[in-house]
């Protein structure tokens, strides 16, 4: 099934970067000349996918501003003979189709996803969180990584992963690996969210790009079993895996390179690598 359409959930908090985040989105803060949710739709323009929806929430209409045409900026510029300037808003005309979708109240990942629902029932879709940058080799592409090992494997789902050291696996998703495996491919058995230090059942976490097919809407749909936590995407996998639909993961390779902005730390080392660049 030929994948069209790559969701973009843009509506957390950003609890831990105020109070830079409590009227902009944390994929709206700068990284360099771009904001960090750009980075991330010129990676699915480079894909193939022409389609992108944002899930939004407080603050999001600057999401909508900044990806909507400024014919007017672009005429001053050009009288002004700024042509450096005017192909820095080329990113408005990269040929990718802008849809909008609102979660009222963050409730999680899953949530997030659930509400593209409307915009995406019956496809396979990408799903490419806006605060992690991955950054790739000239020509390379991860999703159209991911979108081959679902279609060779007939997988409801696939997660990018990367491997992290054993102390910062409790930040993350963990899969559980069908053991025995080998290769850039893997069957996974489930999935921990943020596992306690030294419990984490590989040492693979996951990257913050997925590909699902419709599969995942009646996971999605399932009641949150923990009363007053958060509806987590890895829930909606772990059941896939556990009602006998296949989930693999893609490793990502040494030259494929994630960048988070979720916290104020890891948001300082990205902006600074990539203003130098």
């Amino acid at each position: 099934m030929l994948v069209k359409t790559a969701v973009i959930p843009a509506a957390g908090w950003g609890t831990r970067l105020l109070p830079l985040t409590k009227a902009i989105p944390k994929v709206m803060l700068p990284v360099g000349r771009k904001p960090a949710i750009q980075y991330v739709v010129e990676e699915i323009a480079r894909s193939g996918i022409r389609r992108v929806v944002f899930v939004i929430g407080k603050g999001g209409e600057i999401i909508r501003d900044h990806f909507s045409s400024s014919e007017s900026l672009i005429r001053h510029l050009e009288k002004k003979n700024e042509k450096d300037l005017v192909d820095l808003l080329r990113y408005e005309k990269i040929g990718i189709e802008f849809h909008y979708v609102r979660q009222v109240n963050p409730r999680g990942l899953g949530n997030a996803v659930l509400q593209a629902r409307g915009m995406v029932e019956g496809e396979n879709f990408v799903v490419a969180l806006g605060d992690a940058i991955l950054e790739l080799p000239p020509g390379d592409s991860v999703i159209r990584s991911l979108i081959q090992v679902q279609k060779e494997r007939s997988a409801s789902a696939v997660l990018a992963v990367e491997e992290k050291d054993t102390e910062l696996l409790s930040s993350y998703g963990v899969i559980i690996p069908v053991p025995g495996q080998k290769g850039e491919a893997l069957d996974l058995e489930g999935v921990v969210e943020k596992p306690a230090p030294g419990k984490a059942p590989s040492s693979y976490a996951i990257a913050a790009r997925y590909v699902f097919t419709p599969d995942i809407f009646p996971a999605l749909d399932q009641r949150n079993p923990v009363p007053g936590r958060e509806w987590e995407l890895t829930d909606a996998v772990n059941y896939l895996c556990q009602n006998g639909k296949r989930v693999c993961a893609f490793i990502l390779k040494k030259n494929q390179a994630r960048h988070d902005v979720g916290n104020y730390s890891a948001y300082c080392d990205v902006f600074n690598r990539f203003a130098r660049s």
